[in-house]
């Protein structure tokens, strides 16, 4: 079988295209939002212009059809021009005055309902601290600040584990590790991997960098 030339030549340049494409991404997305910004003007006009012209057909087809007065032909296609405009005006003017109202409305009861839901948010630093018997029947919290350094100026890891399991939905945001160059110092060098084994739901363990944001 003779190789087609043309379908090759046709991959080739499709491939290198693609190439092109990976290759240089930002700069390509960076282009193409350039050149839909510079279109976009003409692309509305284009939307406004069809629209209008399926408003003058129709308007034409009804504009005295049956008439041959001159008067009545050569004004029929400013009059049908005028009533397509007034046309789609009154068009935009309802959507705009049918829904911007209600998209209001759901903006506003967006609004009202966020400070809601942050104060329902319940956040506990248990501090550098013993476990107390009190830690384990506290109102259950969404996030626990979790220091779990093995130490006897702290909570100590195992009972880092108990007040963990204490509160099985509340995520885990590991501190007190990672972040202090002491390497013989305990309290700053908690290992999140000996966590994994002993806590109950251990996909709520969120072992975070310096800096790393963590979406609630």
């Amino acid at each position: 079988m003779k190789p087609d030339w043309n379908t090759c030549l046709k991959i080739g340049v499709t491939a290198f295209l693609l190439y092109l494409a990976i290759t240089y991404w930002p700069a390509f997305a960076s282009m193409a939002g350039t050149l839909l910004n510079a279109a976009l003007p003409l692309l509305i006009g284009c939307v406004i212009a069809y629209i209008i012209n399926i408003l003058m057909h129709f308007y034409e087809s009804h504009y005295f059809t049956a008439s041959n007065d001159s008067k009545i032909i050569k004004s029929r296609r400013p009059v049908c021009m005028i009533a397509s405009f007034l046309t789609l005006a009154v068009i935009v003017f309802l959507l705009i005055w049918l829904v911007v109202p209600e998209l209001v409305k759901s903006v506003e009861l967006l609004v009202s309902q966020i400070p809601e839901a942050i104060n329902d948010l319940l956040i506990w630093l248990p501090g550098d601290s013993r476990l107390l018997e009190s830690h384990l029947h506290m109102p259950s919290p969404d996030v626990i600040l979790f220091d779990f350094s093995d130490n006897d100026w702290h909570i100590t890891l195992d009972g880092a584990i108990r007040l963990a399991n204490a509160y099985p939905d509340a995520k885990l945001v590991c501190i007190h590790w990672g972040t202090v160059d002491a390497p013989t110092m305990a309290p700053f060098n908690g290992n999140p991997d000996s966590l994994y084994e002993r806590v109950v739901n251990p996909d709520r363990i969120c072992v975070l960098y310096p800096g790393e944001a963590m979406p609630l």
